[in-house]
């Protein structure tokens, strides 16, 4: 068997290691490159959206964020404010709320990632149905949280996101 060594400038990773993943037909290829060093990044370089239409638990996430480092933090009140933001600044993670006015976070995450299907959004809600749990899984959600949020499930997202795990 020939080994076969592929080079390519690497522009934008995740454009890559879709191309590669249709090269080889699967998404090992996308899962090697995330999990092996493709989109590992500090802490500090990291870029949030935090939306919640509660100010105080938008206000006190971002509080926490800023205390591992992370200067770009973004904040939205409502779904298309998210869909906005997120377009606008497209940052490593979303952490959106379920139940917003104006357009819902599943809405909104439906949006994003139509937009980008490579966004990772959290989506968490203190009303944990199990058709939230089930609609967000099926739009695309990388995880789900049920509020209220600690800080160390804030922690260990952003971690396993700076590690590509997530």
């Amino acid at each position: 068997m020939q080994n076969i060594i592929i080079v390519f400038v690497i522009y934008n990773i995740g454009q890559c290691a879709n191309a590669l993943g249709r090269l080889f037909n699967n998404g090992a290829m996308l899962y090697f490159l995330k999990r092996n060093g493709g989109l590992k990044m500090k802490i500090e370089e990291m870029s949030v959206l935090v939306c919640d239409d509660s100010m105080f638990a938008r206000k006190s996430m971002c509080m926490f964020i800023a205390t591992l480092g992370i200067k770009n933090i973004y904040e939205a009140s409502d779904g298309q404010e998210a869909i906005e933001k997120y377009t606008a600044n497209k940052p490593d993670v979303v952490f959106m709320d379920i139940v917003m006015p104006v357009v819902t976070g599943i809405d909104a995450l439906i949006k994003i990632k139509e937009s980008d299907p490579d966004a990772t959004v959290v989506m968490a809600s203190s009303i944990g149905t199990q058709n939230h749990l089930k609609a967000a899984i099926k739009a695309g959600a990388a995880d789900f949280l049920q509020k209220p949020i600690s800080n160390d499930q804030v922690k260990q997202i952003l971690e396993n996101v700076a590690k590509g795990v997530l």
